[in-house]
């Protein structure tokens, strides 16, 4: 099983998901958290989803809590006695949860969930440290040979080469953050 820290996270609204993906090493979306049919999502269904998304401004679709990967092996397959299965990660993945943020007090938090928050795209992120239960050893994710740092390394440049910082009111003034669009 894998265990990560110190993720490497990215708050954005991704406007052109067909051109990052066409930028992206081949890689498969894997829905997690849950028991379900099938849980590889073909990639236009997730953009079927993102546009859906992106028209009415509600990042809440459970395709995009789910993970992308280009390693075969990051990930093993539990099938319950039903025939639904869940996915479990035993190596790091560019991981996906729908972002909401809140402004309280004059400050700006993310990732919050309840009363008065805003959605605002989805959270990426992607461990900078990991062990797994056979090799407890913590490793620097980015140092290792793993198939996914590639997917990871091509995300982050399109990232910023593609989307800007955005500024959002707080206590009057337009401050700068991180979440990108």
């Amino acid at each position: 099983m894998l265990q990560a820290a110190k993720l490497l996270k990215t708050h954005a609204i991704i406007e052109e998901m067909e051109a990052l993906f066409s930028a992206l090493p081949d890689f498969q979306i894997l829905q997690l958290g849950r028991f379900v049919e099938n849980p590889i999502i073909a990639k236009k269904d997730f953009l079927s989803a993102s546009k859906k998304s992106l028209s009415d401004l509600n990042f809440v679709s459970p395709y995009f809590s789910c993970a992308w990967t280009s390693d075969p092996e990051a990930f093993v397959e539990h099938t319950h006695e039903d025939g639904r299965k869940l996915i479990q990660l035993v190596a790091p993945v560019l991981q996906l949860r729908p972002h909401r943020y809140l402004v309280s007090e004059g400050r700006l938090h993310l990732m919050v969930y309840g009363k008065n928050t805003t959605a605002f795209g989805i959270e990426f992120s992607y461990p900078a440290l990991f062990s797994t239960t056979e090799d407890p050893m913590v490793r620097k994710t980015l140092h290792e040979p793993l198939l996914n740092n590639a997917l990871y390394k091509v995300f982050a440049s399109w990232i910023r080469r593609n989307t800007r910082p955005q500024k959002i009111e707080i206590a009057g003034e337009m401050v700068l953050t991180t979440m990108r669009k």
